[in-house]
């Protein structure tokens, strides 16, 4: 599944408002609030051999990687597609919170789709760490972190499992839990590819707080 790059996050200027756009419902996460009629679309998931639910993950699938390639539009419109196929499949929901964040500048709105996919039984480790990383982001380390525990906890995708117990180290070193912050710093600090990630984690292994 994708994997967020922190700049995703720190170049935004959320003090600046975007430009004002106007989007087509199906650019607009569940369709704006404006109703359609989505029966002959599931009808033909169906028949092409999908169930509603592995429709909806083929759908999520092909949004990110046009998220990835900053394909926005295309994007929201597979992420649409997944929200009628399983409006609770939780993955649709980190699409959606993305996407308002990168095109939209709309965290607020953002943060919205985020707590609602952590909500559902099936939320990843991945949406998990970039909803927790999302409120370190807007100084809210306390409540990241419960958020970044449970990614921390799920093994269903081990990159985003990692960067969730990474992101979690930090949190509890800034909050100064050093006894949490420690250990998981020197269990994971190894596993830790990119550069920046891994200096954080030296950084905290190497600190006199976590000596002994």
């Amino acid at each position: 599944m994708i994997r967020v790059a922190l700049a995703l996050f720190t170049l935004l200027a959320w003090a600046v408002p975007a430009w004002a756009q106007s989007y087509p419902p199906n650019e607009r996460p569940m369709y704006g609030g404006v109703k359609q009629d989505d029966q002959k679309f599931i009808d033909s998931v169906i028949a092409s051999g999908y169930t509603r639910k592995t429709g909806a993950q083929e759908a999520v699938a092909r949004g990110f990687q046009s998220f990835e390639k900053s394909d926005y539009g295309p994007a929201m419109r597979r992420f649409n597609q997944a929200w009628v196929l399983d409006p609770d499949y939780a993955e649709t929901y980190r699409g959606f919170a993305l996407v308002l964040i990168s095109r939209d500048r709309k965290p607020a709105e953002a943060e919205a789709m985020f707590k609602k996919g952590a909500d559902l039984p099936d939320a990843s480790a991945g949406l998990l760490a970039d909803y927790g990383r999302f409120l370190v982001l807007t100084k809210r380390v306390k409540e990241a972190i419960p958020v970044l525990e449970r990614g921390a906890a799920r093994e269903d995708e081990p990159a985003d499992q990692l960067k969730a117990q990474r992101l979690l180290a930090d949190a509890y070193y800034d909050e100064k839990q050093f006894d949490k912050a420690c250990p998981l710093a020197k269990k994971i600090v190894d596993k830790v590819e990119e550069t920046r990630a891994r200096e954080s984690m030296q950084f905290i292994v190497t600190s006199p707080r976590c000596e002994g």
